[in-house]
């Protein structure tokens, strides 16, 4: 018995961390676990398609053509345990409307939850008949965090004596 309290008195004065800090310590990893989860998740490009079409139509943006294109970038194997982002998607795009609509409109996109990069831009003169606006191909990547397994190390196999 009096080790148990000897146990115990060293445990009380040992600098442990109270309830609520384990409930803020867990909190904060639930929210990291979920953001990860949400970064980790698969693409679905029509999804995708369909949010810049309303992008587009809150921006007064005339959608053209919304185009998937082939990836661009080659995946490579990593040893490492480390995420690694890699392209799950990629887009272009044919825009018409006025020039500061579309630059609120590609600001827009580059803003979209997740990871997104405007990887082109170009912008062709407005024609004599929509004197005010521009014409524009905008090419999009979305990329997506894969967790690799770690390598495992090789097992030697054991030798019997």
């Amino acid at each position: 018995v009096a080790s148990l309290e000897d146990h115990i008195q060293s445990l009380e004065a040992s600098d442990l961390p109270d309830s609520r800090t384990i409930r803020s310590d867990l909190a904060r990893l639930e929210m990291q676990n979920a953001e990860l989860a949400r970064v980790t998740e698969p693409l679905d490009a029509n999804q995708l398609r369909d949010r810049f079409r309303e992008l587009a139509l809150t921006h007064r943006i005339r959608v053209d053509r919304i185009e998937r294109r082939t990836r661009t970038s080659a995946s490579r194997e990593s040893r490492s345990s480390a995420p690694v982002a890699r392209e799950a998607a990629a887009f272009s795009m044919s825009l018409r409307g006025a020039y500061s609509d579309m630059a609120e409109f590609i600001q827009a996109v580059h803003a979209e939850p997740g990871i997104n990069r405007i990887t082109g831009i170009r912008i062709s003169s407005p024609s004599a008949e929509e004197k005010g606006h521009v014409s524009a191909i905008v090419e999009t990547s979305h990329l997506r965090l894969h967790m690799p397994v770690a390598a495992q190390p090789a097992q030697k196999k054991g030798r019997k004596s």
